[in-house]
């Protein structure tokens, strides 16, 4: 109010000094004092708020909306009519109440804090593993500062050490090679709305699962992009597909015992660039469509035999590719943490 400004500033003329701190602490405790004798500070309720408990914002109101555990307010469209006064649902400021408005929310909109709380939610969701986030074991996760090409380099291996006399000197390692792959991020997204009418009708079931919906496809795009790299078998910097005969890591087989033993021994034959050293990497994953994933399981499942076979002891992790079609695409993969290449 101007009564309260007029005695700020009389204050704060009287004051030799001033600094930041001391303002804002005087503005403060004058809205801290208005608030104790007038509705200022909190949104103008029909009920005068007790409906809505401790709620004391518009911010605070919508993120009570939508929190389960919290039954206190339950109604989308009387949080509208609470924060902007907006009886006839228009959405146009000037059938909004300057003084809710300013009071409920800061002097921010309803749609940027509706907008606001959304974000918000859809990071707390994100961060929830869903049935979409098992390509994790796949991939190494860095960062890209913009959208330019990014490049990644694979360092190649030191042969082995030779010996080294007594008081003899140390050799100089011949240095390993590398490789260099590149490629550009992408953005993906899209816009949804928040219609009058559905706040007027208050259909707050079908708004609160639209950041959850949201958090779905988001995951779900991202999922399917990265295991379309597999399958789309993309070429690699030196000219050649990812999973190339000269690369020693493509089968042409249909998924069985035998298959995956082969791929087993394939994986503990390769080599590591620049040395040409076998690296003995196991398998730890078997990545394979939704129509393989029983017939996996049972290869290595122990039959009527007392002892396990060869291939019924090696038990990799199996992992359904919810999104892979063909029923002849399987994929073998170490330990992330063993991978050096």
């Amino acid at each position: 109010p101007a009564k309260a400004v007029e005695q700020l500033q009389a204050q704060f003329d009287q004051a030799e000094q001033l600094t930041e701190a001391q303002v804002t602490t005087a503005i403060n405790n004058m809205k801290e004092l208005l608030g104790s004798v007038t509705d200022t500070g909190r949104p103008n309720m029909p009920d005068g708020g007790a409906r809505y408990g401790n709620v004391d914002d518009g911010h605070q109101l919508i993120e009570a909306l939508f929190n389960d555990d919290d039954h206190n307010v339950t109604s989308i469209r009387q949080v509208y009519l609470d924060c902007t006064g907006d009886r006839h649902f228009t959405g146009r400021i000037i059938d909004c109440s300057r003084t809710r408005m300013a009071e409920a929310l800061d002097s921010t909109s309803f749609p940027d804090a509706l907008g606001e709380f959304f974000h918000k939610r859809l990071l707390e969701l994100y961060k929830q593993a869903t049935i979409y986030d098992v390509w994790g074991p796949l991939v190494d996760i860095v960062s890209a500062n913009d959208f330019r090409d990014q490049t990644r380099v694979m360092i190649g291996g030191y042969g082995d050490l030779a010996a080294v006399a007594e008081s003899g000197a140390y050799p100089a390692l011949a240095s390993p090679g590398d490789a260099k792959e590149r490629y550009r991020v992408s953005k993906k997204g899209g816009t949804e709305k928040i219609t009058l009418e559905m706040i007027a009708n208050d259909d707050i079931g079908a708004i609160k699962k639209i950041p959850g919906k949201m958090n779905m496809a988001a995951k779900r795009t991202l999922s399917k992009f990265v295991f379309s790299m597999v399958t789309s078998n993309p070429v690699m910097g030196d000219g050649k597909a990812w999973f190339h005969t000269d690369h020693a890591n493509l089968a042409t087989t249909a998924f069985s015992g035998a298959a995956y033993a082969a791929a087993r021994l394939a994986m503990m034959r390769q080599v590591e660039p620049g040395s040409d050293a076998e690296l003995g990497l196991m398998p730890r994953n078997l990545w394979v469509p939704p129509e393989l994933e029983e017939t996996a399981a049972d290869t290595f499942k122990r039959d009527t035999n007392l002892d396990a076979t060869f291939v019924q002891s090696l038990k990799p992790q199996i992992i359904p590719v919810w999104c892979w079609q063909d029923p002849n695409d399987w994929l073998v993969t170490c330990d992330s943490a063993e991978q050096t290449i």
